[in-house]
C-alpha cells in the first residue's frame, strides 16, 4: 500500500505538474517572444524551454521506473535491479545543478564569480519611460 501512495506522491504528481507548468511557462514564453518589446530582451526562450523539457523528461526516465518496480515487481528491493534503480532515482536530484550551468550563461558566470570570491559589480538600474514632447502650443 505505501508504495502505491509513494508512486502517486512522488511521481504521479510532481509528473503531471511538471507537466502542466512547464507547458504553461514555455507557452507564455512563445507568446512573450512574439511581443515586440521581449523580442530584443536578453531573455533566453530557447534554453529555458529546453531546460524545462529536459528536466521534465529526465524526472520521467529517472524516478518513475524504481517506483513502479518497488511497488509491482518486487518485495525485497535488495536485488541488483532495484540498487540500480534507486541510484538513479537519487541521481535525479542532483541534475539540476549541470543542467543549468551548462544551459544557462547568466547561471554559470555567478557560479564561478562565486566560486572565485569576485564581487558583481554590474548594477541594474530601472529604465525611466522616455515621454515625447508635446505639440501643443502654451
Amino acid at each position: 500500500l505505501w508504495d502505491y501512495i509513494n508512486l502517486g506522491l512522488y511521481n504521479c504528481a510532481p509528473f503531471i505538474l511538471m507537466i502542466i507548468f512547464n507547458s504553461g511557462v514555455i507557452y507564455h514564453l512563445i507568446h512573450r517572444r512574439q511581443a515586440r518589446v521581449i523580442q530584443n530582451s536578453n531573455i533566453q526562450h530557447r534554453a529555458i524551454s529546453i531546460t524545462l523539457v529536459l528536466t521534465t523528461f529526465l524526472f520521467l526516465i529517472m524516478t518513475i521506473p524504481a517506483t513502479i518496480v518497488a511497488a509491482f515487481f518486487f518485495t525485497t528491493p535488495t536485488t541488483t535491479l532495484m540498487k540500480i534503480l534507486d541510484s538513479a532515482l537519487y541521481t535525479y536530484h542532483i541534475t539540476s545543478f549541470p543542467l543549468y550551468f551548462i544551459t544557462f550563461g547568466v547561471f554559470r558566470r555567478e557560479c564561478i564569480m562565486m566560486i572565485t570570491c569576485k564581487n558583481n559589480t554590474q548594477r541594474i538600474a530601472p529604465t525611466l519611460p522616455t515621454i515625447a514632447p508635446s505639440n501643443i502650443p502654451n
